[in-house]
């Protein structure tokens, strides 16, 4: 057994995730990498991270390497259950400012870029709240999970046809259980990216 399926089976065991729904799952206090199914497109072999790229509204929420300063809070991502449904993602690196990650300005169109902002009020928290959907890649059979937009119904996405994808924006797009559109949450439970702020 991998050390991913490892720390998944545990945090299944001690009840933070559920088999069948991540979605209804406490919360991961200590943070996790959300790292792309879809492979970096530069030839390396690399997989792809999310990466926050600031700390204020509007920083954007850009795929890279991530073997790339693996011990950076910037790959660090906080998921936070919302008590009216769904989940906060929240970067670690803008934890005391409370940031979150959303849909750039309520936006529900295919190529939306995902950004973060300050907490929303009223309906506006909808563009900053996610459900994460289970899935199996029907021709590759490779696991993972949808990360998909409450306020559109759509998902975070890779976007395609570009190269490098590296330091691209990540997008919303029409879910379609491609690689490029389902990820893994890889729990980081020791080092320095493990902090809870």
């Amino acid at each position: 057994m991998n050390r991913y399926l490892s720390i998944l089976l545990t945090l299944v065991i001690a009840g933070f995730i559920t088999p069948g729904a991540f979605a209804q799952s406490d919360t991961l206090e200590c943070g996790a990498r959300i790292v792309s199914n879809q492979p970096l497109s530069n030839g390396s072999g690399d997989r792809i991270c999310l990466f926050v790229d600031g700390t204020g509204d509007r920083a954007r929420v850009v795929l890279r390497g991530c073997s790339v300063k693996t011990a950076d809070l910037r790959f660090l991502w906080r998921i936070i259950r919302h008590d009216g449904g769904g989940l906060y993602i929240r970067p670690a690196a803008a934890e005391r400012a409370d940031r979150r990650m959303e849909v750039a300005d309520f936006n529900k169109s295919d190529g939306a870029a995902i950004q973060i902002w300050g907490a929303n009020a009223g309906n506006g928290y909808r563009s900053q709240t996610w459900d994460l959907f289970p899935v199996t890649n029907p021709f590759t059979g490779v696991n993972g999970f949808m990360i998909i937009s409450v306020d559109s119904g759509k998902c975070l996405n890779v976007p395609l046809g570009r190269s490098p994808l590296d330091q691209e924006v990540a997008q919303l797009f029409t879910c379609a259980r491609a690689l490029n559109d389902t990820w893994r949450i890889e729990p980081v439970l020791e080092g320095s990216e493990r902090d809870c702020m």
